[in-house]
């Protein structure tokens, strides 16, 4: 809890030093007031990502949709004013029991473990996409240390954003000159966890994706053990006008080759 207690300070500080701490919004009792206002305005930018049903996981599927779903329903109808900054900590907080989160599937140490809060990061990912889509500036956005899933992954490299409370954020500002509203959603009968981001503002251009393995890395052969592969890739933004093309926003991320040990089951996490 002291080292807990420590990171938020640091995070907090970092802010400040950049200008950003005043800036930041908190959680408002008018979301759904704002969700109501934005209906019918321009979507500037989403994304969709279908929930994996994971059979191994057990019971614990249930309450990582949960928390899932709990982590949409605090963000939803959020409004950025021009210049405001979206953290997804000021509003997931440390995920604990007393806010109604269970335990859910994470990743520490090259490990699946069991622990409060586990899920969340495809909250982070589906609402970075969506903002990414939006032409938003990101101001601090961390992939998973690990490349856990392979093949089975939820979403390309490049393009997941995991949450850690006081550790790795989610942090969006909108550089437009009006209001943009979040509406994120779970379709618990589909599995469909939806990002749309709205506002008056009309959209600036056409925005390309794109992302590009720079390298793969490997460590040394082991005997009977599986290797997962680790990798570099950079993952860009290009918005093109009539007039312009330009990136806005460029960043190369790693993800640390592992062995895999299936004898050792996922343990839970206090």
């Amino acid at each position: 809890m002291k080292y807990q207690r420590l990171r938020i300070i640091h995070d907090d500080l970092k802010s400040f030093l950049r200008g950003w701490y005043h800036w930041i919004v908190k959680p408002d009792p008018r979301r759904e007031e704002w969700l109501e206002e934005s209906r019918g305005m321009n979507c500037l930018g989403e994304s969709t990502i279908r929930i994996n049903w994971r059979e191994e996981l057990g019971e614990i599927n249930e309450n990582r949709i949960s928390n899932i779903d709990l982590g949409c329903r605090l963000i939803n109808g959020t409004r950025l004013e021009p210049n405001q900054i979206f953290s997804l900590r000021r509003f997931l907080k440390d995920a604990s029991v007393k806010d109604g989160f269970r335990e859910g599937p994470m990743v520490v140490n090259n490990q699946l473990v069991y622990s409060t809060g586990g899920g969340l990061c495809l909250v982070s990912t589906v609402l970075f996409n969506a903002a990414l889509n939006a032409n938003l500036e990101i101001l601090e956005k961390h992939c998973h240390s690990t490349d856990l899933w392979g093949e089975d992954r939820f979403i390309g490299l490049g393009l997941d954003a995991t949450y850690a409370y006081g550790l790795k954020d989610l942090k969006l500002r909108n550089s437009f000159t009006k209001p943009v509203y979040i509406n994120l959603t779970l379709d618990r009968s589909s599995l469909l966890v939806e990002c749309t981001i709205r506002s008056g503002q009309t959209p600036v251009g056409s925005v390309t994706i794109s992302t590009e393995i720079l390298q793969e890395l490997l460590l040394e052969e082991e005997g009977g053990k599986e290797l997962r592969k680790g990798w570099m890739v950079q993952t860009s933004r290009q918005v093109e006008t009539s007039q312009v093309r330009k990136v806005t926003y460029d960043k190369i991320e790693k993800y640390n080759p592992f062995y895999i040990d299936r004898s050792i089951k996922p343990t839970i996490v206090e």
